[in-house]
């Protein structure tokens, strides 16, 4: 679809901004239309970011207009865009060199500062927004999503790196650094949905992805849903993350890689029946960019999260994929429903390649003060040991360990899972509120409030940090409150725009329908 073909003259007038100023030939282009009824600006790419003609490299995007990005739209070095709560901001659909993202560059910030009640959208222009039934519960790849890229450290050897599927240039698509206070701005009551287009082969785009983001960037209450690809994707980095949800994604709920090392509260990951991977994948380094014994090793430190996996039958299999020496934590969490396993440690034969099962038996790779619930449901699931440790393509946990400390393969994975039984807590039941599906396996009604069970799990005591909040619970919701149930596309949608009503109420809803 070709909307360019209004001029700045026109869009001026509309937008009542006055004539156009000195320094327009230097500006993006800001074209005026309609859509579905709606007056719509449409944003191309261009050499000067998101410049206007008017408001120079500080922009608004104001909630009276439907912002259509036609392009990979960026925020260079030095520009500032604001969005206002209630924004609506869509994608055109298109793959490779027609693909829209939003990408914020290093050196660039964006105020996405939504509400719970008016909170900021990003999706595809195939989402008119007035139903939840215009689309496919697989409608995926629509457009692309949201890239915010920094100067905060990541693990390559170079300390910088091309982030994925972004056309190579001087600045645009380059991240990392060595400031791990680097401030990329706000996002905050952001809902963002069925992202996730192809930018060139086997390279998607993350609904989220933060690649170098630093500790100054503030992250709270947003969801990516519904995205082809993974849900949101931490590149190295230090930026701090709470209230979190991420559903229905194409690959894992939360990836992450090349040394990333921030805070982590309060986070929801719910798995698609028919196309999930992991609830978390973690990596340290990567090989292709100087080892998986690369530093900083990814060291998040993750509390009060709840994952909720595929069903008994579901597509995903173990909740948590540890590898190339990932060394965080995760804390007074809830993992439920994963047909698989609880978590797969990579060991790999060669000793000389580093892995995560060395950080299992130095300590700092934890699991512990959480609760296991319906682990390991799938008729092939195993015994015990399995329903904890998976099996991975280097053995249980590795054969070269197994021999190294006389154990045999089948020994090796009970081993660990005994030392996370003990400190963990299990339950042959969902420790949820709600957790009901059809009988094809679709979820249905999802009440992630924890029951009276998860209340009584003897929890590891945060750090006083300032960051952390001390709560007396595990999983990401409190007895008494569901966070994500006002704004997110899985509970209202906003005040303005329906959501899925997937979060069951205190009185459950008559309506039994399919929510993927």
């Amino acid at each position: 679809m070709c909307f360019r073909a209004r001029t700045f003259a026109l869009v001026l007038a509309l937008l009542g901004l006055g004539s156009l100023s000195a320094h327009a030939q230097s500006a993006a282009t800001y074209d005026t239309t309609t859509v579905n009824g709606r007056k719509a600006v449409v944003i191309g790419t261009s050499t000067a970011g998101i410049a206007h003609p008017v408001q120079g490299g500080d922009v608004t995007w104001t909630n009276d207009y439907l912002w259509v990005l036609d392009d990979l739209v960026f925020v260079d070095e030095g520009q500032t865009l604001r969005i206002e709560p209630g924004t609506v901001v869509k994608g055109d659909p298109g793959t490779g060199a027609d693909a829209s993202a939003l990408v914020v560059a290093r050196g660039g910030t964006i105020f996405a500062e939504g509400t719970a009640r008016r909170p900021i959208i990003f999706t595809s222009l195939k989402d008119d927004l007035t139903t939840t039934e215009d689309r496919s519960r697989y409608f995926r790849g629509g457009w692309g999503g949201v890239i915010v890229l920094g100067r905060a450290p990541i693990n390559p050897e170079a300390g910088v790196h091309d982030v994925e599927g972004i056309p190579p240039n001087s600045f645009r698509n380059v991240y990392g650094g060595n400031d791990p206070h680097d401030n990329s701005g706000v996002l905050r009551y952001v809902s963002i949905r069925h992202g996730g287009t192809v930018l060139e082969e086997d390279e998607e785009i993350n609904g989220l992805t933060l690649a170098g983001v630093g500790r100054g960037t503030t992250v709270e209450y947003v969801e990516v849903v519904g995205n082809k690809d993974d849900g949101i994707e931490f590149f190295g980095g230090t930026v701090d993350a709470t209230h979190l949800v991420t559903a229905f994604v194409g690959d894992d709920n939360y990836d992450i890689d090349q040394g990333y090392s921030g805070r982590g509260q309060f986070w929801l990951g719910v798995q698609n029946r028919y196309y999930a991977d992991h609830a978390g994948e973690h990596d340290g380094g990567e090989a292709e960019y100087g080892g998986e014994d690369s530093r900083p090793f990814s060291t998040p430190q993750l509390y009060n999260v709840t994952y909720v996996g595929s069903g008994r039958n579901g597509t995903g299999s173990t909740a948590l994929n540890l590898r190339d020496n990932f060394a965080g934590a995760y804390y007074n969490s809830l993992f439920v429903d994963f047909p698989g396993a609880l978590v797969r440690v990579e060991n790999h034969l060669d000793p000389e390649v580093g892995d995560s099962w060395a950080r299992f038996q130095e300590g700092t790779l934890q699991l512990r003060g959480n609760l296991l619930g319906r682990i390991g449901g799938r008729a092939d699931g195993g015994g015990p040991a399995r329903r904890l440790v998976a099996n991975t393509k280097y053995g249980p946990v590795g054969k070269a360990a197994a021999e190294q400390l006389g154990l045999s393969d089948a020994a090796l994975p009970r081993r660990v899972s005994q030392s996370l039984a003990r400190q963990n807590a299990r339950t042959t039941d969902a420790p949820v509120r709600t957790l009901q599906r059809s009988p094809r396996g679709f979820l249905q009604h999802l009440n992630p409030r924890p029951t009276s069970e998860a209340l009584r799990v003897e929890e590891a005591m945060p750090p006083t940090d300032g960051f952390f909040a001390p709560v007396d619970y595990v999983g990401a919701f409190s007895a008494t409150d569901n966070w994500a149930r006002s704004w997110s596309y899985l509970g209202q949608g906003g005040s303005e725009y329906p959501g899925l009503g997937l979060f069951e109420s205190q009185a459950r809803p008559d309506a039994q329908r399919r929510v993927e």
